[in-house]
């Protein structure tokens, strides 16, 4: 063991003394000093930037000392965990001391500790030189740049992807680049760079932020690079990007590179202020380009600057699975995939999550986007021995509530609970505060808690303002959870916000299918399916309901009638005079191929014939489309 930890002294030194800015100083290469030995030792400790703790089997009484003096000087403490088959009982208290101050990895061998180190290094550098007064400008850039490798590699690493290909993918400045037609120019000097989650927006915008800081770091006159988060503009956009310019020069005299990243986070409202302000800043400074990015909210939509990011190509889709997944997809293993699943593959993320899901399931195939969420999330919740869901869960809404920000480590969890939520590998801990990289993980656990009741579907609708922020979550919830579940949050929804429930139904059971077709239950459910979702659309259209819904004079709803043979589900409206039940049987007839002779046939109004698809919830898109053709079917009436 005492050659295996000299070697990863060697390399941890090798590696540090590559990395600008710091001054590399080993504990066990300490020169002759008058100082009192244990001055001199401790001394380093108390003033370094971080300490690095390489862990073999025992630990002296020495170095239990430095690390107690860096926790207790509140050094940036990093533990490196070296493989051992057993650790003595001093080493493994000072581990359990160590580990609400410190971050801590195992690597599996030399090659992965230097992965890590060099991480690690990136990191805690960003942090250290924050603290630093009188940056010069180089040294700001170089932050900059770290700063912005490090969040590439921490969202491929939430996705699934192991640390040294999620490093190679962050140096590889080819991955993820935006068409030249997606980025501002002097011509198009702001751009909206638009797309549903998933699709590489901020990928893109990193890649043009550090195209940008390359600039700079060879022309001092180039436009001065600036990131910003949406949510952290709200305030003021050019203050802000003022700011954060500090020590780069003066973007209101040479112009600055400007991302403004998840503009439709702080909502609606602050959405279409911060395009407002993006404009005036783009019209005003010199040289100034702002990208933006963001989902499709009304405010972005069909403007002259959005640019929707294109989805990618089979090809380019197929590659990317099999670059994740370490061996090559064929032509002919893709186009035996589900239609549910070589859709959603054109996303950048749910490709390379298809691909870790291969790896580790050995070829095992999901069926759909949601799978392929559920196989990350349940591949690191099974990294921990605790429970980790919980944590998990209540991050994720308090994160949704600070529009997808991070969130103080104390309102998570306790310290000693910190390293397995980070153990999940789905979320991040910086700076005293915890957060998902990937939004779209948040929106996951944001759903399973909605599913337990936070928040409850009464505070959902009586704070309409903040609605958008659980847009995402709902949607996951309509297209993948039972049916009961769903009418229990999109039911009162229905009936006081129905447009915004209209689209959570259309985002939903478009974009979240769990599976191929499947059988939908008997006549008689499908029926009281369809009309319990329909009761819920019409106490939410008010007077329009009489115009367009299955009502009879009263504004009672008709009785509903149903068939079910094989995949198709036949539904249709009594609007005669006889006594029926409030779900009965279709007539024969009404849902074949040929008209029925029956005389009363005409009494049945509104027959719509269909396969209901995988979803438990198929029942409110079905009902919504109903009413929707209803509506685009009277005069002078348009429906998209």
């Amino acid at each position: 063991m005492a050659e295996e930890l000299q070697a990863a002294r060697d390399r941890v030194v090798q590696v540090l003394d590559g990395a600008r800015f710091l001054h590399t100083w080993a504990f066990e290469y300490t020169p002759a000093s008058s100082q009192d030995l244990d001055w001199s030792y401790l001394d380093k400790v108390r003033r370094a930037a971080f300490v690095f703790w390489l862990v073999g089997t025992s630990t002296t009484e020495p170095v239990e000392r430095e690390i107690a003096e860096a926790i207790s000087a509140q050094r940036r403490l990093i533990i490196m965990l070296l493989p051992a088959s057993t650790r003595d009982e001093r080493t493994t208290r000072l581990i359990e001391q160590a580990r609400s101050h410190a971050k801590y990895r195992e690597p599996a061998d030399l090659d992965q500790l230097a992965v890590e180190i060099d991480l690690a290094v990136s990191d805690e550098i960003n942090r250290a030189l924050q603290d630093l007064p009188g940056m010069g400008r180089i040294a700001r850039l170089d932050e900059r740049g770290r700063a912005s490798r490090a969040r590439c590699v921490e969202r491929w690493q939430a996705a699934g992807v192991e640390l040294a290909q999620a490093l190679d993918l962050a140096n590889d400045m080819s991955v993820g680049v935006a068409p030249a037609l997606a980025l501002p120019s002097d011509d198009r000097p702001l751009v909206i760079l638009r797309g549903e989650v998933g699709i590489g927006k901020s990928l893109a915008a990193e890649r043009y932020h550090q195209a940008a800081i390359a600039a700079q770091l060879s022309d001092t006159t180039q436009a001065v690079p600036v990131y910003v988060r949406a949510r952290d503009a709200t305030a003021g956009l050019a203050d802000t990007v003022v700011e954060a310019a500090e020590g780069l020069g003066d973007p209101r005299q040479q112009g600055a590179a400007v991302i403004l990243d998840g503009a439709d986070e702080p909502g609606v409202g602050a959405a279409a202020d911060l395009l407002r302000q993006a404009r005036e800043l783009a019209r005003t400074w010199p040289s100034t380009h702002i990208l933006m990015t963001s989902r499709p909210v009304s405010p972005l939509t069909g403007t002259q600057e959005a640019f929707d990011l294109p989805r990618l190509t089979a090809e380019a889709a197929r590659d990317l699975v099999g670059a994740a997944a370490g061996f090559e997809i064929t032509l002919g293993q893709q186009a035996g995939w589900s239609e549910n699943l070589r859709e959603a593959i054109e996303l950048p993320l749910f490709a390379v999550l298809l691909g870790t899901s291969l790896r580790r399931s050995g070829g095992q195939m999901p069926t759909s986007r949601a799978e392929l969420l559920r196989s990350l999330v349940e591949a690191g919740v099974g990294r921990v021995k605790s429970d980790a869901r919980p944590l998990l869960r209540r991050l994720a809404v308090l994160s949704l509530r600070r529009s997808g920000g991070p969130v103080p480590e104390a309102e998570v969890t306790a310290p000693h609970e910190l390293v397995d939520l980070e153990e999940t590998r789905l979320v991040v801990a910086r700076d005293r505060t915890v957060t998902f990289p990937l939004i779209v993980i948040a929106q996951w656990f944001a759903a399973e808690s909605l599913i337990g009741g936070e928040p409850t579907v009464s505070e959902l609708v009586n704070d309409p303002g903040n609605l958008e922020d659980w847009r995402y979550p709902l949607a996951i919830v309509a297209g993948t959870y039972a049916h009961d579940h769903v009418t229990a949050l999109i039911g009162p929804l229905a009936e006081a916000h129905p447009g915004f429930a209209s689209q959570i139904i259309e985002e939903g059971l478009a974009k979240w299918s769990n599976a191929e077709d499947v059988l939908p239950p008997d006549g008689n459910e499908c029926g009281r399916r369809v009309r319990e979702t329909t009761e819920h659309w019409i106490a939410g259209l008010g007077d329009l309901a009489s115009r367009i819904a299955p009502v009879g004079a009263d504004g009672s709803l008709l009785p509903t009638g149903a068939h079910v043979s094989g995949h198709w589900l036949t539904t249709g409206w009594y609007a005669g005079t006889e006594q029926h039940p409030a779900v009965t049987r279709l007539p024969h007839g009404l849902h074949g191929f040929l008209a029925t002779n029956d005389p009363k046939a005409h009494e049945w109004i509104a027959v719509r014939g269909a396969r209901p698809g995988p979803q438990a919830a198929w029942a409110w898109r079905w009902s919504f489309e109903q009413l929707r053709d209803a509506l685009g079917a009277m005069p002078g009436v348009a429906c998209g």
